[in-house]
């Protein structure tokens, strides 16, 4: 069994995660924890990068499990990650899924280490909800042409 030696400080959804060659992380269409879609339902891929803390180096291990709430569908697995050394934030290990909602739900991310299976713990979370539509403004009383003068 393996000592807990790494902990997922937090998670980001967002839409894609990229490194480049020279080992950069980039992360594409972060989400914010309320964000809105035009409708639903609504099938998008998602990615997940996952902010980790480990104190020594070697191979590490966690599961991870994203649940909507809107009907209690769930995605699960397990992330191996290996480390020359310990430090803050020494990787995003990244899991792109597609979701399929029907309705406004609240995503949750959760992780939980191999010495604690059973105990899940909360990383994220994310409400999505169908944006509010505005009737288009219909009045010309607040516009002005670019070339007035006053």
């Amino acid at each position: 069994m393996t000592e807990k030696t790494m902990t997922v400080g937090s998670a980001i959804l967002c839409d894609d995660l990229r490194t480049e060659i020279t080992g950069k992380n980039i992360i594409i269409g972060v989400y914010d924890p309320i964000f809105s879609v035009e409708s639903f339902p609504i099938n998008h891929k998602f990615a997940i990068a996952f902010i980790v803390d480990v104190s020594a180096g070697g191979n590490h291990s966690f599961r991870f499990r994203v649940i909507d709430n809107s009907d209690g569908q769930v995605l699960n697995g397990r992330i191996q990650l290996d480390t020359e050394e310990g430090g803050k934030n020494v990787s995003l290990p990244a899991v792109f899924f597609n979701l399929e909602m029907k309705k406004s739900s609240t995503l949750d991310i959760e992780v939980s280490y191999p010495n604690d299976e059973e105990n899940w713990n909360n990383v994220g979370v994310w409400k999505i909800v169908e944006e509010l539509r505005q009737d288009p403004v219909s009045s010309s009383e607040n516009v002005r042409p670019v070339n007035s003068v006053d």
